[in-house]
C-alpha cells in the first residue's frame, strides 16, 4: 500500500492526466520521477507475483494486467512517440482500499451472509444498505468502515481471506437479491430480513413470511431444506428459464400449507395480496 500510494502520488502531480501535464518544467519533472516508477512497479510486480496464490482467482488477473503494464511501461519509456496499450489496472487501487472502483456486485450472496454472521458474532456489525447503495457497514479498528458491495476486487478479495465462501450457505446470487428488494421498495412494500445473517428470509408488510432459493427447477429435494411454515412464500429466483416447478413439488407444498412462485408470479401475487 505504501508503494501503491507513492505511485499514486507521482502520477497525479506530474503524469499526462494531471491539469498541468501540458507545462514543459513539469514534464520534466515527469521524466525525472520515471525512474522511481519503473523501480516501484518492479517492486510491486515481485510482491504480487510471490504473493498471488493469497488472492481471489479474479484479483490474481488484476495482478498479471499489472506486470504486462510494468513490463510495457519500462521497455517503452524510451520510445517517440510513445505507445502504450497495458494501462495501469485501476482495480489494483481498489483491491487495497486505495480507491473506489465500482465493477459491478460480487455475484455470490452466501459469502456475504457468512460475513455478516462473522461480523455479528464480534459485534462488529451496524448495518446492511440494499436499496440506494448496496453498503456493507462494520467496525475495523475501533473505526466504522462503509464497504461499497460493487468495488467487486476488494469485497471478492474479503471474502477470500476471511474463508467466508465455505460454507455455502444459498445459491441465491445477490444481483438477484438487489433485484428483489430494489422491487419491494418501488411498490412501496415494506420488507425486513428475518436475520440479517440470513438474506433469503424476509417478512413483508409484517405479514407474508418469504423465502427465496435459486434451482433449475424447484424439486421436493430443495423444500426438505427448508424450515416449513403453513403460509410460506418459496421464491424460486432462477431466472433465465423460468424459474420452474416440479409437479412433485406442487404436490408436496399443498400438502404442507405453503405457496411456491417464480419471481414473476410472486410479483402478481405481491400486487394483489400483500400491497396495502
Amino acid at each position: 500500500m505504501p508503494i501503491l500510494n507513492r505511485q499514486l502520488q507521482i502520477f497525479e502531480s506530474y503524469g499526462p492526466s494531471s491539469d498541468n501535464s501540458y507545462d514543459n518544467e513539469i514534464h520534466k519533472l515527469w521524466v525525472k520521477f520515471e525512474g522511481e516508477l519503473v523501480s516501484n512497479n518492479r517492486r510491486l510486480d515481485l510482491i504480487l507475483q510471490t504473493n498471488r496464490t493469497l488472492l481471489h482467482k479474479e484479483n490474481q488477473n488484476i495482478v498479471d494486467q499489472f506486470s504486462s503494464h510494468a513490463r510495457e511501461f519500462t521497455e517503452t519509456r524510451d520510445d517517440s512517440p510513445i505507445l502504450r496499450r497495458n494501462l495501469f489496472p485501476v482495480g489494483i487501487l481498489s483491491l487495497f482500499g486505495l480507491e473506489d472502483e465500482h465493477q459491478g456486485l460480487a455475484p455470490n450472496l452466501s459469502p456475504l451472509q457468512n460475513l455478516i454472521k462473522q461480523l455479528k458474532k464480534e459485534g462488529r456489525f451496524v448495518d446492511l444498505e440494499l436499496v440506494s447503495d448496496q453498503t456493507l457497514t462494520y467496525i475495523e479498528g475501533g473505526e466504522r468502515v462503509r464497504l461499497s458491495l460493487t468495488e467487486r476486487s476488494r469485497v471478492l478479495q474479503l471474502y477470500w481471506n476471511g474463508r467466508y465462501y465455505i460454507p455455502e450457505t444459498t445459491k441465491v446470487r445477490l444481483q438477484d437479491l438487489v433485484f428483489f428488494i430494489d422491487w419491494l421498495h418501488t411498490n412501496k412494500i415494506s420488507y425486513r430480513f428475518r436475520d440479517s445473517g440470513i438474506l433469503t428470509e424476509l417478512t413483508l408488510n409484517d405479514k407474508c413470511k418469504v423465502k427465496l432459493c435459486y434451482s433449475y427447477c424447484l424439486s421436493v429435494s430443495d423444500l426438505n431444506e427448508i424450515e416449513i411454515e403453513k403460509g410460506l412464500c418459496v421464491v424460486n429466483m432462477h431466472m433465465w428459464n423460468g424459474g420452474p416447478t416440479s409437479p412433485d413439488a406442487v404436490k408436496y407444498a399443498k400438502q404442507v400449507g405453503i405457496r411456491l412462485f417464480n419471481q414473476k408470479e410472486f410479483f402478481i401475487y405481491a400486487h394483489r395480496n400483500i400491497k396495502r
